[in-house]
């Protein structure tokens, strides 16, 4: 889930330049890191410092089961990301 998505108007729908995660940019349009041009090509989609080490955490959701997260043994799974139960699925066809 990302908080905000800039694209660049001809490749919108396909392509985006940045992708903005907890107020961290987590993926974006980057060149060849070692170039000695400011315009390098191939550009290509990487991750940025958002989408690494103990950042993942507070901008990820786990997507539970209610019962599961009443019982309080989420916790005990150690991980640093967000739980959010999953309801009103019972339905979906």
């Amino acid at each position: 889930l990302a908080d905000l998505v800039l694209w660049s108007p001809a490749f919108f729908g396909a392509k985006p330049e940045i992708i903005i995660k907890g107020g961290q940019i987590a993926w974006a349009q980057m060149g060849l890191a070692n170039a000695s041009i400011p315009t390098p090509e191939p550009v290509k989609q990487r991750k940025m410092f958002g989408a690494y080490g103990k950042a993942i955490g507070p901008q990820s959701y786990v997507f539970v089961n209610k019962v599961a997260m009443d019982a309080g043994k989420l916790p005990e799974y150690g991980l640093s990301k967000l739980f959010y139960p999953v309801t009103n699925c019972r339905s979906v066809r």
